[in-house]
């Protein structure tokens, strides 16, 4: 019974620390989610009036310079046809001009009365969305001097949240990653193929590059994904929505192709806010990857380090060792005699066992010492060794060996 009340008690205790470190970033989500809906209304109200005043004024030019044009093409009295083309030539850039200052305006040519808004309050969510994730399309920009002041505050401190939240995201998905990987690594150990496939990447040095092409491998897989749900809402083939995609995963937000769908702005926003996160998620494993990888260099540098120091001075030492074994000229003139002289007193304990006589004779010892003087051996000898730069320590050349160590702190 004590048993389970201490493994309840540290997991209750387990529960609540997991609850103390999610509240923050529930209530940070939150706040994102309000701030975002809130600071699209105030866009709204900021915007609305004025595109609404725009594309009045500029359908109403619209309308009266086609009448004029089209009052001109039969009331202009002229007296020659080059005079006629010019007269209307002038009127066609006017109309022409007011045609272009309704399109900018948001206004059809083709229907002037019916109106186009863009700041109603969806667009104007998926616009606040743009500007906290630093995408910026740039087909909606405030236009007013309130609307451009709050855009300003706005993005100043959504940005920040945008980015934490984001970056949140990406950690829980990376977690529950590396869980999942952890418990299949589990299931899938005793696995042939996956022990063959695992002393294959480790033999290679793959296990990076496998993350690293997982990774971008399940960043495309998303965008392709998104792509072929974009064809289905908007006029784009596959490659124009897989573009798109890419261009906002990756923040970059041309705005060459932007979603005119209303109705699917909402589910766009989710897309896009899911993507960022999923870039984040990616962006974290290769960090971890890389950082485990950093801190195995980091130990094996250290016992680099502990070896390499020992092992300089031990060099170091056997190098001053060997350069300071010098041999005496003198000495090696002395070994030579003492040879000699050893040489001689066998050959005479020879002749003496012979002859007792032949080893007291004055002559015969000479001639034996003349002898072994001739002889080439040991002259070769005596000149080998003389002419050895051991021999010679004043003039000789010691030959140094060089141990260079390179000790890295990484």
């Amino acid at each position: 019974m004590a048993v389970a009340a201490a493994a309840g008690g540290r997991r209750w205790a387990a529960l609540v620390t997991s609850i103390k470190n999610t509240t923050p970033k529930m209530a940070l989500f939150v706040f994102f989610v309000v701030y975002t809906a809130a600071g699209a209304k105030i866009f709204q109200i900021l915007e609305h009036p004025a595109e609404v005043q725009a594309q009045e004024e500029a359908g109403a030019t619209l309308l009266e310079q086609r009448a004029i044009f089209m009052q001109s093409l039969t009331n202009i009295s002229v007296h020659t046809v080059s005079e006629y083309q010019l007269r209307v030539s002038a009127e066609l850039r006017q109309y022409e001009s007011a045609v272009e200052d309704a399109v900018g305006a948001g206004v059809s040519p083709l229907d002037p009365h019916l109106p186009h808004y863009h700041w109603n309050y969806i667009e104007s969510v998926f616009f606040a969305s743009t500007v906290i994730t630093t995408i910026g399309y740039g087909n909606m920009a405030p236009v007013t001097t309130w609307g451009r002041v709050f855009c300003i505050l706005f993005g100043f401190v959504g940005i920040p949240v945008t980015l934490t939240v984001i970056a949140d995201l990406g950690t829980i998905f990376a977690n529950l990653v590396s869980t999942m990987s952890k418990h299949l690594g589990t299931l899938t150990r005793n696995c042939a193929p996956v022990k063959k496939l695992q002393a294959l990447q480790f033999a290679h040095g793959g296990s990076r590059g496998m993350v690293v092409l997982g990774a971008v491998g399940a960043l495309l897989l998303y965008i392709s994904v998104g792509g072929s749900i974009f064809i289905l809402w908007e006029d784009w083939t596959f490659f124009e929505a897989f573009y798109f995609c890419f261009i906002t995963m990756t923040t970059i937000g041309l705005g060459d192709l932007v979603p005119e769908r209303t109705e699917f702005m909402l589910v766009c926003t989710l897309y896009i806010l899911i993507g960022l996160a999923l870039t984040s998620t990616i962006i974290e494993l290769v960090r971890r990857q890389y950082a485990e990888s950093w801190q195995q260099m980091k130990e094996l540098s250290g016992r680099l380090g502990e070896l390499s120091g020992p092992l300089a001075e031990h060099l170091k030492r056997l190098g001053e060792q060997a350069g300071d074994i010098n041999i005496d000229v003198h000495l090696m003139k002395d070994l030579k005699e003492l040879r000699s002289a050893i040489q001689l007193s066998n050959r005479l304990q020879a002749l003496s066992k012979l002859d007792p006589k032949m080893g007291n004779d004055t002559k015969i010892v000479e001639l034996l010492k003349a002898h072994l003087n001739e002889e080439k051996d040991d002259s070769a000898f005596l000149g080998s060794l003389e002419d050895t730069e051991l021999l010679q320590p004043s003039a000789a050349k010691r030959k140094v060996i060089r141990v260079v160590i390179y000790e890295s702190s990484v």
